[in-house]
């Protein structure tokens, strides 16, 4: 299923079972185990359908120097399920425990680097699914697809649809990357039903497009993408992207 990204119209907190027993600032060993509930309440008795919800217990190392800005690692991280798809009217409180916690480093808090652990609750919503006929284009072509949709809890109120380029270069710990909307289509203006199909063509012979590029030289690389935005009544945005190559067509001859 596609990731999507959200301001959704609910409320998540969440508590440990030490900083529920007054401890403000709890402190975690090596091989403790991490408990607590999860309260989801949504806002102003509305209805929320979802397919899923979980929690993570994440270990991550952040770098913010000049040249590695923004860089985040995560170790491999733990995962428990707390519901299963459905749909929330109030609010609802689910409890976690994930027993005998490996903490292989200590927290740190520098000038450049942290090293943290926290807890991550993650609720998936599905508004569409983009079906292609392809993934692989040349330069002259023309990207064929379609959009169903298949629950329409959201009233929306727009969907545009872009071409984006991401240009990399340099190699860790130099590495920068550039983004730029190449085109950008308003696709679809008012609320969809379900069950709808929009169809979509594009074609890219006017774009001005570039091959895909990938790790040349071990210096480059640059890739395109295909970016569908949702926006709703709220101007709240729900995001996919999906990956694209480009090649160049070799010349026919008679």
């Amino acid at each position: 299923m596609a990731a999507y990204f959200f301001a959704p119209p609910l409320d998540v907190e969440t508590k440990t079972d030490k900083e529920l027993e007054t401890l403000s600032c709890p402190v975690y060993y090596d091989g403790d185990s991490v408990s607590g509930q999860v309260v989801i309440c949504v806002r102003d008795g509305k209805r929320m359908q979802h397919d899923g919800i979980k929690v993570q217990f994440v270990g991550q190392i952040c770098r913010w120097q000049l040249h590695d800005r923004g860089h985040h690692h995560e170790f491999p991280s733990l995962s428990q399920e707390l519901a299963a798809p459905g749909e929330m009217r109030r609010a609802q409180t689910f409890v976690f425990n994930f027993k005998n916690v490996e903490k292989q480093f200590e927290s740190y808090q520098g000038t450049n680097v942290k090293l943290r652990y926290f807890l991550r609750v993650s609720i998936s919503r599905r508004a569409a699914d983009v079906t292609k006929e392809r993934v692989l284009y040349h330069l002259k072509d023309v990207i064929v697809g379609r959009i169903h949709f298949l629950l329409v809890h959201i009233k929306m109120k727009r969907m545009e649809l872009s071409i984006i380029q991401k240009e990399t270069t340099g190699s860790p710990p130099n590495q920068y990357k550039e983004s730029q909307t190449i085109t950008n289509f308003e696709i679809m203006d008012g609320e969809p039903v379900r069950g709808e199909t929009i169809p979509i063509r594009i074609y890219l012979g006017d774009l001005n497009l570039t091959p895909t590029f990938r790790d040349i030289n071990k210096k480059f690389s640059t890739q395109y993408y295909l970016h569908l935005v949702l926006i709703d009544e709220e101007n709240r945005q729900y995001f996919q992207q999906q990956p694209e190559s480009e090649i160049r067509e070799k010349a026919r001859t008679a």
